[in-house]
């Protein structure tokens, strides 16, 4: 992956693989931060006059 990041997690739980990857979905869709660099925010900054 040239222009991204790769994230591997290492979950430790008596679930499935298919339940861990559930999980791990189900988090990166509600991190802010995974949301910003998915989607871009535009930032905007001026000096206060």
């Amino acid at each position: 992956m040239a222009d991204g990041f790769a994230i591997t997690a290492d979950i430790y739980a008596d679930i499935t693989d298919a339940e861990k990857q559930q999980f791990l979905d189900d988090v990166c869709a509600r991190c802010p931060l995974h949301d910003n660099l998915l989607n871009g925010t535009e930032v905007l900054h001026s000096l206060v006059s």
